[in-house]
């Protein structure tokens, strides 16, 4: 019973009862490449790190259709220009961590500003290190706008379940131990 006093105390201490996202993407060197027409043939990429500003201004390269800007924890491309997109199997971007420093992403969400027609999370696909958002087909115009929420775990999240599961482990321990 102890150990579970102390564990609850430090997780209140280092701040369990006030988790915030930490910053995802500021000071990170991100990759951003425009694949086309599958995933895998790159048709232009840029590498940057991510600080104030728009970090890919008139991309892909030699047809510049997006200003895409990152922030703490949400990518977003604002389109220059009106078509639609040549059919493809993809034809989109995909954004990864170069130096493997971000945390592992956990969620990817379409920001309500978002208002690119027929986006949906079916066109989103993303791992730990990787996200892709493949447009291939869907129409845009110069007031369109694709914002994309990124996620990981919070901090306090980790130490409650790191507390959790210690919480577990000696518990497990102390029924194993042999009767006095």
């Amino acid at each position: 019973m102890r150990l579970g006093a102390l564990l609850i105390c430090t997780f209140l201490m280092i701040g369990g009862g006030t988790a915030q996202a930490g910053l995802l993407f500021d000071g990170e060197t991100i990759r951003l490449t425009y694949e086309f027409p599958a995933v895998g043939s790159i048709f232009d990429t840029r590498t940057f790190v991510v600080g104030a500003g728009v970090e890919a201004p008139a991309f892909p390269t030699g047809d510049p259709r997006t200003n895409t800007d990152f922030s703490d924890m949400n990518i977003t491309s604002i389109f220059v220009s009106a078509s639609s997109w040549t059919g493809a199997s993809f034809n989109g971007y995909h954004v990864f961590d170069l130096n493997g420093t971000i945390p592992a992403i956990t969620s990817v969400l379409i920001n309500p500003a978002t208002n690119m027609a027929g986006l949906t999370l079916a066109r989103i696909s993303w791992d730990a290190d990787n996200i892709y958002v493949n447009w291939q087909g869907l129409p845009f115009n110069s007031d369109t706008v694709v914002s994309i929420d990124v996620n990981t775990p919070e901090p306090a999240t980790l130490v409650l379940m790191g507390s959790g599961l210690a919480l577990l482990a000696a518990g497990w321990r102390r029924r194993r131990r042999p009767a006095a």
